[in-house]
């Protein structure tokens, strides 16, 4: 028989064992949920990957990029030190130069205008 006496005590317990004191409540959880979410979303879109990735890193390391039409870029110059081959890397080798890329999908082959390489999470597509 277990009798109304059995929790006295088990707040007492809990707090004096605890690993950490501050908690969040289920609202404060559930906001910080939904903002690594939309975070993590926003690094795998095209455009976050142009803007704050690529684009600011390759014109870093001597890179020369332009844009030539909506979603789409001619790349005059790949530095020497991101077409030396490493060990697992891609197979498809890097050249000195690209007449188009793209990071939209969409963006590869439209009407009338020549072929672009995806550049993406992983390599050139």
């Amino acid at each position: 028989m277990i009798d109304a006496e059995v929790g006295t005590g088990t707040a007492r317990l809990v707090a004096e064992r605890a690993l950490a004191r501050e908690t969040l409540t289920p609202l404060e959880l559930e906001t910080l949920r939904r903002r690594m979410d939309n975070a993590r979303a926003r690094g795998l879109q095209p455009h976050f990957i142009a803007n704050f990735f690529f684009l600011t890193a390759f014109r870093a390391v001597g890179g020369r990029i332009a844009r030539r039409e909506p979603d789409r870029y001619e790349i005059s110059n790949v530095p020497a030190a991101l077409r030396v081959r490493r060990p697992g890397a891609s197979i498809v080798p890097v050249t000195t130069r690209y007449s188009r890329v793209t990071f939209e999908p969409a963006a590869i082959q439209p009407e009338a205008l020549t072929r672009a390489e995806l550049l993406c999470a992983g390599g050139i597509r």
